[in-house]
């Protein structure tokens, strides 16, 4: 590749940056509730408390990043804002997974015109703009971003490994899977399913190489970390995997799975097109990557996964798509220089870096502006609203508690929303959903009289109203029911959303009835106005 190709790949990859860049700059204001539950187990490693919820409490796995959690324990093991971290490395990442699209782009098109492949290289990076939630996802402070490099690295390398089985590549295939497989569960799916159909595709001698370094690399240090966590948490899977499959119709992700694809061929076939002649042109290399990638899409079609906000789960894939979308667009744009090369030899009119420059600035202009799904004004708002709301009421709440941490004899808390309120309040905290708590997850949500035989100082459940309690989640009105039963009061509220208020109420006797600064549930209005008339009437003798 010339210098003048460079020139033109950097400057495509310098405009992605930028432009993700300043979205991520936008979207700073959004964290998932859920990334400071990942922050609070990594805080607790760096502190030497172990991989643990609540320090000295019972082992639970409450995350399912393992990889994730263990980089976030870096930032706190050095003092550093382990938050301001996670989203800086997202959108590292995140860039990082584009430029891997854009190799992978390169690698599918070999055999094609060498300036057909620059334009396929080049291609990722404006569907990278155009794609917006890749800079939500990056901000997000979850692994998401992370899985989407790894993934891209891991198809890329299956790519290479069928065309040239070394035994690097073969080991590069084993320690991405690996790691692929530690930041999320589904990437091990995946992953095993291109390599038993990269076994069963490479020719012998490669195929020795192939099981020599998945047994080395993936097999034997996969089966030891499964083997040390089950000893630790004493269950198969993370508790999420118990809480979330719960009580789910069948194909209940098959919506969030088409409104991922759905974009990328309506209302627009042509990228659609595009998707399939790149499968086309990659032909027999790519099968074994495909069908991993298939296996990815299919574990997400049931059940619906929560907290999967603007495909979240599938947002590893789109490196992936955009690979292929590209090498459909290098095999398009193929032709045209075959056409300049003959016009040249008869009139010597058409310059060849002329017309790379205009289909590369072409390419940008028709790939940027597609606005993948559509509709950013309306995300922008929904999310940065829900980024608003949680450090409105959950983080302003934490910061409370931690100020009165001293002031309580045991500072415990319960509540489904346990993110922010636990990291940045440092209590001991119940988690009445059961993600970080293992009788609860196991129990359905269904024991109460375990939420409070933990003797949490606060319950918090959630009100669809500020001045009353309105339920929203059904299994929450027996907790609050019971918390009345056994004296508990209502203290004050927190709105995070109109329709979703933190409800805190405070067990007979706590001394933060009156030390907590906070806005105090107001009545109905009916109520109010009996009240005033009451005492209106009673000053009246």
């Amino acid at each position: 590749m010339g210098v003048f190709s460079r020139v033109l790949l950097v400057g495509s990859a310098g405009l992605a940056l930028a432009a993700l860049v300043d979205r991520a700059r936008i979207y700073w204001p959004f964290t998932v509730d859920d990334t400071f539950i990942t922050l609070r187990y990594s805080k607790h490693l760096a502190e030497g408390l172990g991989v643990s919820w609540n320090p000295r409490g019972e082992p639970v796995e409450g995350y399912t990043t393992a990889a994730w959690m263990a980089l976030l324990a870096v930032p706190h093991a050095l003092g550093l804002d382990g938050l301001a971290f996670a989203k800086a490395a997202g959108v590292v990442l995140a860039f990082g997974a584009m430029v891997a699209a854009s190799a992978l782009a390169y690698e599918l098109t070999r055999g094609l015109d060498v300036r057909a492949r620059r334009l396929a290289a080049l291609a990722p990076f404006p569907l990278a703009v155009a794609w917006w939630p890749l800079a939500l996802h990056a901000i997000s402070g979850m692994e998401t971003t992370l899985a989407a490099l790894l993934v891209t690295l891991f198809v890329l390398v299956s790519v290479r490994f069928l065309r040239n089985p070394t035994a690097l590549r073969g080991r590069s295939l084993g320690t991405l899977a690996l790691l692929a497989a530690l930041t999320r569960p589904e990437a091990a799916l995946s992953c095993g399913v291109t390599l038993v159909a990269q076994l069963v595709m490479t020719p012998r001698p490669g195929r020795r190489v192939l099981v020599r370094a998945v047994a080395l690399f993936l097999l034997a240090p996969g089966a030891l970390y499964f083997v040390i966590r089950y000893a630790h948490f004493g269950l198969l899977l993370p508790l999420s995997f118990y809480v979330k499959a719960q009580g789910q119709v069948d194909f209940a992700g098959l919506g969030e799975v088409t409104a991922f694809f759905l974009p990328f061929a309506w209302p627009r076939p042509a990228i659609a097109l595009l998707g399939l002649v790149g499968v086309i042109v990659a032909g027999r290399v790519l099968v074994p990557a495909l069908l991993g990638l298939a296996a990815f899409t299919a574990f997400f079609v049931f059940p619906a996964h929560i907290m999967g906000f603007e495909a979240r789960y599938l947002a590893p894939l789109f490196p992936s798509v955009a690979a292929l979308v590209a090498t459909g667009l290098g095999r398009a744009a193929a032709p045209l220089y075959g056409l300049v090369d003959a016009q040249r030899e008869r009139t010597a009119r058409l310059s060849s870096a002329g017309l790379e420059v205009g289909l590369a600035v072409v390419a940008w202009a028709l790939l940027a502006t597609l606005v993948l799904p559509g509709h950013e004004p309306d995300g922008r708002a929904r999310w940065l609203a829900y980024g608003e709301g949680l450090q409105r009421a959950h983080i302003t709440l934490a910061h409370e508690l931690r100020r009165l941490r001293m002031a309580v004899r045991s500072p415990r808390i319960a509540l489904l929303d346990v993110g922010a309120v636990a990291y940045y309040s440092e209590w001991h905290t119940v988690d009445t959903f059961g993600l970080n708590d293992k009788h609860v997850a196991l129990a359905r949500r269904k024991d109460v009289r375990y939420v409070f035989a933990q003797n949490p100082e606060l319950l918090v459940v959630v009100s669809a109203e500020p001045s009353r309690y309105v339920e929203v989640f059904d299994w929450e009105t027996p907790l609050y029911q019971g918390a009345l039963a056994r004296g508990f009061g209502e203290l004050c509220t927190y709105r995070f959303l109109d329709d979703y208020h933190l409800l805190v109420l405070a067990r007979p006797g706590s001394t933060l009835r009156e030390a907590m600064h906070c806005e105090r549930p107001q009545p109905p209005k009916a109520v109010a106005d009996e009240q005033v008339q009451a005492q209106m009437g009673s000053s009246a003798y």
